[in-house]
């Protein structure tokens, strides 16, 4: 009964991880509300699909800004620093 108990444990674990929610975060940006939304929470190497969204201070969707992501990883040893940048679609 107590291997049974281990087991079922070790699934509920899994599967919190399996279902974990998005990362989110939010950050006002002069008269602006920016929210971002990747799909993968840590990130992983690959494809990780990232929503941005642009409130005005009426909490109205901003639908004609630019909006450019650029993202890198800082110099480690033995790796250079990387920096990207990424094409934006609304």
């Amino acid at each position: 009964m107590k291997k049974f108990a281990t087991v079922i444990l070790i699934l509920l674990l899994a599967a919190g991880f399996v279902y974990a929610k998005d990362y989110t975060v939010m950050k006002k940006a002069g008269n602006y509300m920016v929210h971002v939304k990747i799909d993968k929470n840590p990130p992983v190497t690959g494809l990780n699909k990232l929503e941005i969204s642009i409130q005005d201070a009426r909490s109205a969707d901003v639908t004609d800004a630019t909006v450019t992501v650029d993202y890198g990883m800082a110099a480690m040893p033995g790796m250079p620093a990387m920096n990207y940048k990424a094409k934006t679609e609304l």
